[in-house]
C-alpha cells in the first residue's frame, strides 16, 4: 500500500505519493503523481432490465454485439474478440477481420456490474485474470490485468475495454 494525496483539478484528480511504499508492482510509486479521470454510470441488472447488463440490445449466437480490446500491460499487439452478449451469458467469438485474438478469453458479466474473465498471455504458460466494471450509459466496460513477468519483460498492467457493436 502506498501512502497518498488525492487532487481534485477542473474534473481531474491525480494521486501524489507522499509516504513509503510497500506495493508489489510499483515500489517506487508515483513521485510525479498520476492523472487519472473519473467517469461513473448508474447500473441496472439483468433482474431489472430487458438489455444486457452492457445496457446494449441482447443478441444470441452467432450474433455480434460487443467488442472485447486487451492492449498495453506489455503486449505486442492488440487483443480482440467480437462478442455475443446475452442477457446472461457472453459468447466469445474470435478475433474482428484483421486482428488478432486473445485467445482463450472468457468473460463474465456479473449481476451487480462487475466484469471479470481470463486469457492466454502471449508467451506465458497460463491465464491472465481482468476485471473490470460496466459503464451502461455509454454502453461500455473497462478494467484492467496484470501481465505476468516474461522473459525480461517486467509485470505491468494493461487495459480491458468492452465495446457495443
Amino acid at each position: 500500500m502506498c501512502l497518498g494525496r488525492l487532487t481534485w483539478m477542473g474534473g481531474w484528480a491525480a494521486l501524489v505519493q507522499t509516504g513509503e511504499c510497500g506495493d508489489v508492482l510499483y515500489p517506487e510509486g508515483w513521485v510525479d503523481g498520476i492523472g487519472v479521470g473519473l467517469v461513473g454510470s448508474k447500473f441496472l441488472g439483468a433482474t431489472v432490465t430487458p438489455k444486457t447488463v452492457l445496457g446494449n440490445e441482447a443478441v444470441a449466437y452467432p450474433a455480434v454485439n460487443a467488442l472485447s480490446e486487451l492492449s498495453h500491460g506489455g503486449l505486442n499487439r492488440l487483443l480482440s474478440n467480437r462478442l455475443s452478449v446475452g442477457r446472461t451469458s457472453v459468447g466469445v467469438q474470435g478475433a474482428p477481420s484483421g486482428g488478432t485474438a486473445a485467445l482463450g478469453e472468457s468473460i463474465a458479466l456479473g449481476n451487480t456490474g462487475v466484469v471479470s474473465g481470463r486469457f492466454a498471455y502471449p508467451g506465458w504458460t497460463g491465464n491472465v485474470a481482468f476485471r473490470g466494471v460496466v459503464l451502461q450509459k455509454t454502453q461500455t466496460a473497462g478494467g484492467y490485468f496484470v501481465a505476468p513477468v516474461v522473459g525480461q519483460k517486467p509485470a505491468e498492467s494493461g487495459l480491458l475495454r468492452l465495446l457495443p457493436r
